[in-house]
């Protein structure tokens, strides 16, 4: 895993490359989820936003996580204009790739 990131205060923008793709299950709801190989976005008055690289699959389609901003004790996901939101504490622990990662 690489990170490389350039800060022009107080905006800061990330690039993160993992060993390859990689596909998760998001809790509480069991959404499953994806990390591309390269994750990149901007750090913004404590939100993650223009986040490019994680998708959730939610009603049968597949979504692009937009943006992560926090809400007191909970983490808001943006996919758009559409949010949703859920206890920080339940991403306490990064969960585990399944079925290994792929070179995609």
């Amino acid at each position: 895993m690489s990170t490389h990131m350039l800060s022009t205060a107080p905006l800061v923008f990330f690039s993160v490359r993992l060993g390859g793709s990689c596909r998760v299950t998001l809790p509480p709801d069991n959404y499953l989820a994806t990390y591309s190989n390269k994750i990149t976005g901007k750090i913004v008055e404590n939100r993650i936003a223009e986040l490019d690289g994680i998708s959730v699959r939610a009603f049968f389609k597949w979504w692009s996580i937009t943006g992560i901003r926090s809400n007191g004790e909970n983490l808001v996901f943006e996919v758009g204009v559409v949010t949703a939101k859920y206890p920080s504490k339940n991403f306490d622990k990064s969960p585990l790739c399944e079925g290994g990662r792929s070179s995609s």
